[in-house]
C-alpha cells in the first residue's frame, strides 16, 4: 500500500506539472497507470482524478477523453460524469462534439435500456450531423426492433457522404445477426453487399463480404466472386486472414488447384495467422488436385494434428495412397471414410465400387475372391443407404460377382430379373438392348434347370417384337 502510494503522489506530480501545456494525452496515460496500480479502488486515486478535474474542467474534448478511459475501466459512474460534463459545456457554447452524447448512449445500452440509448444517439446526430458513428450508433439500436429505420439512418448518412458505405454497413448488422443464430439473415446480408460499390467498403466489410459469398458457395457464380472480392481486399488489406483464408477455399472449391496452394502462402504468412485444421486440410485437398502427393500428406497429417478426429480426411488420404501406388492401402481408407463419416453420399459409394474394380482386376485367386465379396457387401449397403439410386448399375454388377462366385448361375438369376425389372421401370425403350441380351441369359439359364414357365417368359420377352 505504502507502495502504491507513493506512486500515486509520484503521477500527481506529474499531472500537476503538465497544468501549463495542457496536455490531456500525457495527464490521461500517467493518470491510467494509477488507476490499473489501483486495482479498482476508486479512492486511491481520487487526488489524481481531483487535479485532471481542474485543469480541464472546461475542455469537453478533454472531459470525454476522461470519460472514454473510465468507460474502458468499467467505471461507468465517472464515464457518465464526465461525458455529462462535456455535455453541458457543449450545449452552453453550442459546440460540435458527438462523442459524449454516444458515450451516454452506450452507457444506456449496456444498461439493458436501448429506448434511451436511442435518445441519446439521436442527440449526437443532432449535434453533428455529418459524424458517421452518430448514424451507425442510431442505426444499430434500431436494427432488430426496427429495420427499416436502421437502414434509413444509414441512408440519410449517404446522402450526406457519398462515399459512406451505407449498405455494407447495413449488411454488416444481418451478418453479425446471422453469426449469432439467424441464418435467414445470410441472405439479406448477401443482397446488401453486392448492391455495395466495392470501393467504398471499410476494411472491416470485406472480410465479412468474403465469408458470406463463400457461404453461398453452392449458387452459380458465388466461389469466383468469393476470389474476386479477396482479390481485390487482399490489394489493399494484404494481411487479413479471412480474405487469405476463402481466397484459398474457393480456388480449391473450383478445382484451381495450383493456384489455392498459391493462394495458402499468403494466408500462412499473416502476421496475425493461428494454426486452423481446416485450412491444412483444404490445402491438402488442393496438393491432391494437382498430384503433389508429398505435400498432400504433409498438410493433411498436420490437419490431423491439429483435429484428430477428421474422418472425411481419409478420403484424400486414399487418393494420396493410390497416387503413390498402394491401391490395397487406399481402398481400406476410402472403405473406412464411407463406413465412418456420416456423410458420405452416393458419389463415394460409387467411387468405391470402382476403385474395388480396379483392384479385383489386378488381383488373383483367394484373395480376389475375398475382395470380390466385400465389394458386393459395399452394394448391399448402398440399396440400404440410397433406395431406389443406381439400380441399374447395382443390380448388374451384383449379378456379375455372383456369375464369378457361383458358376451354377443360381446366384446371379434373382439379380439379372431385378436389373431387367429396374430398365424396364427407367426406360424399356432406351435400355431394350440391355433387356434383350439379360432376358436371353436368363431363358438360357432357367431352360437349364428346369423352370420351363420362367424359361418361356424370358425367352418372349428376348424376342424383338414385329
Amino acid at each position: 500500500m505504502k507502495a502504491l502510494k507513493y506512486f500515486a503522489a509520484g503521477a500527481m506530480l506529474a499531472i500537476c506539472s503538465a497544468a501549463n501545456a495542457q496536455d490531456i494525452t500525457t495527464d490521461l496515460a500517467n493518470f491510467e497507470k494509477v488507476i490499473k496500480s489501483a486495482e479498482g479502488n476508486a479512492a486511491a486515486y481520487k487526488n489524481e482524478l481531483k487535479a485532471l478535474d481542474k485543469l480541464y474542467k472546461k475542455d469537453p474534448a478533454a472531459l470525454t477523453k476522461i470519460s472514454k478511459l473510465f468507460y474502458q475501466y468499467d467505471d461507468t459512474l465517472n464515464s457518465r460524469l464526465y461525458a455529462e460534463k462535456a455535455i453541458t459545456i457543449i450545449e452552453k457554447k453550442k459546440l460540435t462534439l458527438c462523442e459524449p452524447f454516444i458515450i451516454l448512449g452506450d452507457l444506456r445500452y449496456i444498461d439493458g435500456d436501448p429506448g434511451t440509448a436511442a435518445g441519446w444517439y439521436e442527440r449526437a446526430r443532432l449535434n453533428d450531423d455529418k459524424n458517421a458513428k452518430a448514424y451507425e450508433k442510431v442505426a444499430g439500436v434500431y436494427r432488430k426492433a426496427n429495420p427499416k429505420a436502421a437502414e434509413e439512418a444509414l441512408a440519410d448518412l449517404a446522402n450526406i457522404d457519398p462515399n459512406y458505405p451505407a449498405k455494407a454497413v447495413a449488411a454488416g448488422f444481418y451478418y453479425d445477426a446471422a453469426i449469432a443464430g439467424n441464418t435467414n439473415a445470410w441472405s439479406s446480408a448477401l443482397d446488401r453487399y453486392k448492391k455495395e460499390d466495392l470501393n467504398k467498403f471499410r476494411e472491416e466489410d470485406y472480410p465479412r463480404y468474403v465469408y458470406t459469398l463463400y457461404r453461398f458457395k453452392k449458387y452459380a457464380g458465388m466461389l469466383q466472386d468469393c476470389v474476386d472480392v479477396s482479390t481485390k481486399a487482399l490489394s489493399k488489406y494484404p494481411q487479413d486472414v479471412t480474405c487469405n483464408r476463402y481466397k484459398m477455399y474457393a480456388l480449391a472449391a473450383l478445382d484451381k488447384n495450383a493456384e489455392a496452394v498459391e493462394a495458402s502462402k499468403g494466408l500462412f504468412a499473416c502476421e496475425k495467422y493461428v494454426d486452423f485444421a481446416d485450412d491444412y486440410k483444404m490445402l491438402g485437398q488442393a496438393y491432391c488436385g494437382i498430384k503433389n502427393w508429398e505435400g498432400a500428406e504433409k498438410a493433411l497429417n498436420k490437419s490431423l494434428e491439429l483435429k484428430s478426429d477428421q474422418v472425411d480426411i481419409l478420403k484424400y488420404l486414399s487418393e494420396i495412397s493410390y497416387g503413390k501406388g498402394d491401391s490395397i492401402k487406399g481402398l481400406q481408407q476410402l472403405e473406412d471414410y464411407v463406413s465412418k463419416f456420416e456423410e458420405a453420399d452416393l458419389t463415394d459409394y460409387l467411387s468405391l465400387t470402382r476403385k474395388y474394380d480396379e483392384v479385383i482386376d489386378a488381383t488373383e485367386g483367394d484373395a480376389k475372391i475375398g475382395l470380390q465379396k466385400k465389394q458386393d457387401d459395399v452394394f448391399k449397403t448402398m440399396l440400404e443407404k440410397f433406395p431406389g439410386k443406381q439400380l441399374l448399375y447395382i443390380n448388374f454388377k451384383r449379378a456379375k460377382l455372383a456369375d464369378a462366385l457361383d458358376p451354377t448361375g443360381a446366384a446371379a438369376a434373382p439379380m439379372y430379373e431385378s436389373f431387367i425389372e429396374a430398365a424396364q421401370a427407367e426406360d424399356a425403350v432406351k435400355h431394350q438392348l440391355l433387356i434383350t441380351s439379360t432376358a436371353q441369359k436368363l431363358a438360357a439359364y432357367y431352360n437349364k434347370v428346369g423352370n420351363a414357365q420362367k424359361a418361356a417368359y424370358y425367352k418372349e420377352l428376348a424376342t424383338p417384337a414385329k
